[in-house]
């Protein structure tokens, strides 16, 4: 069973603020979205994108990737069992 506690409730919605996702901030000298993960007090970048909501699913394949069941993900929603992430693109094929 997933550990739920007060830090695994949902991020503000739509309206939120910018790098509002768990894991992901916009890095100002190039203007993209930086996603990083912090695992054993230690930051793990995993890259710069575009697109915020790529750097947030970077970052929930991270968070699955290193705690399993137990990870806090931007899109819990969308995530399957078998740890995949499925995007809107994935659901028309």
């Amino acid at each position: 069973m997933p550990c739920v506690h007060r830090w695994s409730r949902p991020r503000p919605g739509p309206g939120r603020a910018p790098g509002a996702y768990r894991g992901v901030h916009l890095f100002r000298v190039t203007g993209r979205w930086q996603a990083y993960i912090n695992v054993n007090r230690k930051r793990i970048h995993l890259g710069y994108f575009d697109i915020e909501e790529h750097a947030a699913l970077a970052y929930d394949e991270a968070a699955l990737k290193h705690f399993g069941e137990y990870a806090l993900l931007n899109f819990a929603a969308i995530i399957q069992l078998d740890g995949r992430i499925r995007t809107a693109v994935d659901e028309q094929y």
